[in-house]
């Protein structure tokens, strides 16, 4: 037998933040590079393009990116159980609280439980098919808490996608980068280096619409735009077959 091809697992998260976000995130399963999408149950505009992200769902690996901070001050949500069934989650204003250090020594994992299990229904609510659970902003280190949310995952037939099988590639950000441009070859690249069979890229791709200015900032929106214009571009897919990499869902790698 010959040697397996290595598998890039492109994971896009944060579908359902902006409209940007989901717009950029659309465009690039369309294109063949996100394979895995990362869906924010509690995101505002998860329901802009439903009918966009329910065709995808048919080529990506849908994941429900588990939520239980607020980190940004421009664009705040809370719960989806009822508030007053996970007090523990909640800052003054009733939103999530905005880091995971101010969840440590407050946040009960029952909260938290509850939670995840009301934005898992949520997602098969809208007739999304779920493969796989992360957790936005790490919270899993908590403790008690990664353990619960292994369970959570093996109880709904999830894979863990924070799981060690799965390590994440490190890459430089644009702004590391100066007057770089984005290229079909970049990220290739830097998974080539590595000399992993198997890896995680993560992004967070948005067009940068302007609202992305007012709710991350100058910088967060130029870095979501730049990964935006990675995986929207169509000789990536042609680059990667040409060195043998394999485009990855989830799914395809267990």
């Amino acid at each position: 037998m010959g040697k397996a091809s290595p598998k890039l697992i492109i994971r896009a998260d944060d579908y359902g933040v902006t409209a940007a976000t989901n717009s950029a995130i659309i465009e690039g399963v369309r294109v063949g590079t996100i394979r895995n999408i990362g869906i924010l149950a509690v995101g505002p505009a998860l329901e802009q393009q439903l009918h966009e992200l329910r065709e995808a769902q048919d080529v990506a690996c849908l994941g429900l990116h588990l939520a239980i901070n607020s980190e940004w001050s421009g664009l705040r949500w809370g719960p989806l159980a009822a508030k007053e069934e996970v007090p523990s989650l909640l800052d003054p204003d009733g939103c999530f609280l905005a880091s995971t250090q101010e969840n440590f020594n407050h946040t009960s994992t029952e909260d938290i439980i509850k939670e995840l299990e009301a934005q898992f229904a949520r997602l098969l609510g809208l007739g999304l098919r779920v493969h796989y659970a992360d957790t936005h902003m790490g919270f899993h280190w908590l403790p008690g808490v990664r353990a619960a949310v292994v369970e959570f995952c093996r109880r709904h037939n999830l894979i863990f996608g924070d799981n060690e099988t799965f390590p994440k590639l490190k890459f430089p950000k644009s702004k590391r980068l100066e007057k770089a441009r984005p290229s079909a070859g970049y990220l290739l690249d830097i998974f080539r280096q590595s000399g992993l069979p198997a890896a995680v890229a993560l992004f967070h791709p948005a067009w940068n619409s302007g609202e992305e200015e007012r709710f991350f900032g100058i910088d967060v929106a130029a870095e979501r735009q730049f990964e935006a214009e990675i995986l929207t571009n169509p000789d990536f897919v042609c680059l990667a077959k040409e060195q043998g990499v394999c485009l990855a869902r989830f799914d395809e790698v267990l």
